[in-house]
């Protein structure tokens, strides 16, 4: 044993510092779900088709035909069915530009 100044004994045997506690892992945080962007979106029209192709004149000849019906097939002409069914459908799809 080892003496000190004061005279006083002290063991040859050091006190070791208490264990440190755990470490508790970082905490982290969950990253927010990514927003989308709002984006007007236009809805979706269907394609109009070209003038004089099959699909136009198909739309055409229902719609002339559904407004002969209507009216019992009485009265009025093919011809006329046809222009004011035209003339209905293209105001309809007003802007839309024709494919093809």
């Amino acid at each position: 044993m080892a003496t000190s100044q004061t005279g006083k004994t002290r063991s040859a045997t050091t006190r070791k510092a208490p264990p440190a506690a755990p470490k508790s892992p970082p905490v982290v945080k969950a990253a927010a779900p990514a927003k989308k962007k709002a984006t007007a979106s236009k809805p979706k029209v269907p394609a109009i088709p070209a003038m004089n192709s099959p699909e136009w004149n198909q739309m055409v000849a229902t719609a002339a035909y559904l407004r002969a019906e209507a009216r019992g097939f009485i009265g009025g002409s093919a011809e006329e069915d046809w222009f004011e069914a035209e003339a209905e459908i293209m105001a309809k799809v007003g802007n839309g530009k024709a494919v093809g």
